[in-house]
């Protein structure tokens, strides 16, 4: 009997594959792809579209390098940056599936030298709170971002920051977590994140052009260049050693690599007969843990929740998980539609190309699923444009209070470290970390920092101690929180 079904199963893949082939019409989504392209200053992008346990489509689009005219692939290699973040949740599910971890055991169960300044949080703080950005402190980016800090370095850091939030009460994204799931990984399995990973994911998933660090692909003819647009001109720029973050976001990857992942996740688990991790421990990844909080931003989509790795929604009635990656030069959409067997990744080489690859995955819905179209382009650069003529950050000019040599010297704070402040050319320039910035007088003691890219419009603010001296610097590190303050030493 088995034998006999066998054929008759196969048939109806085939049939409805062939159903969803004929819906799809690659021609006109190429012309459509194209011209968001053009729309959007992309240089290059690749894009791979699965359908119950079959890769659908896939092709690569534009420049993969500008410089050296090589085109993009569906095995041009990216970095997928907090696409990664699923990855690290689906190790950590097989660890708990092999009964060597519990979701709800506090961490310091397996990692005892991870230690927060929040007693209670140290304490209680679980594997979910890591990977569900509940723990009750915000980004604090700049401790990792081209800071050279090693992730050990990270995670003993991490010890001097302070929650802004109540634990378990309020989404605020957060990388530094994923370092520490990341290194939870490595405790419990004793060997390292990118082994484990390798073993356990990439190799059963035949994802054999995916790797860790940009060592592993800064030399390889098929790495894609990175971009960033200046006027909208695509200008390259270096990769971005991100090695740092692991779990985080250093995963690089191609389109192919990442369909068969997708094909993984539409299928319960199931890779080309093989049972990669239990249904049951793929439906926990899978399920919202933590509400984000947003109101509905457009009436397309419904409230937006938070799995392991995965914000879940809805896109037209129909339920679907996705994540984007940013990081230096790439902007990276993974999705899937659990119900519809449904999954689209869509990666470019352009820095926040977002609105573009949201655009592309939405619209690869729509053609699938046999929706009306929504011209999320036309959307997203109505609001781009509403939000910059709405920017005003002028403010009245006062002159300083001090002589520029009344400013220099070193400024520390634990965690964040040090900041030189130094004179050169008669302006000031402001070194922390990798970077070394020169400053814009704005009013009074508040400066700006001149790097569009970055630290855009940053303003920072020189305090003044009771004898009238120049003593701190006040820096808006992030957004959620008080300034940083840097102490002058």
């Amino acid at each position: 009997m088995i034998n006999k079904l066998k054929p008759v199963i196969i048939l109806i893949i085939l049939f409805f594959t062939n159903v969803y082939s004929q819906k799809f019409n690659s021609s006109d989504f190429d012309v459509k792809i194209d011209s968001l392209m053009k729309v959007w200053h992309i240089p290059g992008c690749s894009i791979a579209i699965v359908k119950d346990s079959t890769l659908l489509y896939t092709k690569g689009y534009g420049y993969a390098d500008i410089e050296n005219k090589i085109n993009a692939n569906s095995n041009t290699i990216y970095g997928i940056a907090s696409c990664s973040k699923a990855i690290t949740c689906f190790a950590l599910g097989l660890l708990s599936e092999q009964k060597k971890m519990d979701w709800d055991i506090p961490v310091r169960y397996y990692f005892p030298e991870f230690i927060l300044e929040d007693p209670y949080i140290s304490a209680n703080i679980t594997p979910l709170d890591l990977v569900t950005h509940r723990s009750g402190y915000t980004a604090n980016d700049m401790l990792w971002y081209k800071s050279g800090k090693s992730r050990s370095e990270l995670i003993e850091l991490m010890r001097y920051l302070k929650p802004n939030k109540l634990f378990r009460t309020t989404f605020q994204y957060n990388n530094l977590m994923y370092v520490v799931a990341g290194q939870l990984v490595e405790k419990i399995s004793g060997v390292t994140w990118e082994n484990f990973v390798k073993e356990n994911i990439f190799i059963p998933l035949e994802m054999k052009n995916s790797s860790f660090s940009i060592k592993d692909v800064v030399n390889n003819p098929n790495n894609s260049a990175r971009y960033l647009l200046k006027n909208n001109i695509p200008t390259k720029i270096d990769m971005l050693d991100a090695d740092n973050i692991g779990g985080a976001g250093s995963i690089n990857s191609t389109v192919n690599d990442m369909a068969n992942w997708l094909i993984m996740q539409v299928n319960k688990g199931n890779f080309k007969g093989k049972q990669i991790i239990s249904e049951s421990e793929l439906n926990f990844l899978q399920k919202p843990a933590m509400a984000v909080g947003n109101l509905i931003a457009y009436p397309e989509l419904y409230y937006l929740n938070y799995a392991c790795g995965w914000y879940v929604t809805t896109y037209k009635g129909d339920l679907i998980l996705r994540h984007a990656g940013a990081l230096d030069g790439v902007s990276t959409l993974t999705s899937f539609m659990p119900d519809k067997k449904l999954g689209i990744i869509v990666i470019a080489n352009l820095d926040e190309a977002a609105d573009f690859t949201t655009s592309v995955s939405y619209l690869a819905y729509d053609l699938l699923n046999g929706n009306k179209l929504t011209d999320w382009s036309d959307r997203f650069i109505k609001e781009n444009t509403e939000a910059n003529s709405n920017t005003n950050n002028e403010s009245e000019i006062h002159s300083k209070t001090h002589s520029l040599s009344s400013y220099l010297g070193e400024y520390y704070n634990l965690p964040y470290g040090k900041i030189i402040i130094y004179t050169k050319n008669d302006k000031l320039f402001f070194k922390y970390n990798m970077f070394d910035i020169p400053l814009k007088h704005i009013t009074y003691n508040t400066f700006e920092l001149e790097d569009d890219y970055v630290f855009y419009k940053m303003r920072i603010n020189f305090a003044i101690d009771r004898t009238g001296k120049i003593d701190k610097i006040y820096i808006p590190f992030e957004s959620k929180i008080a300034d940083i303050e840097f102490i002058k030493k």
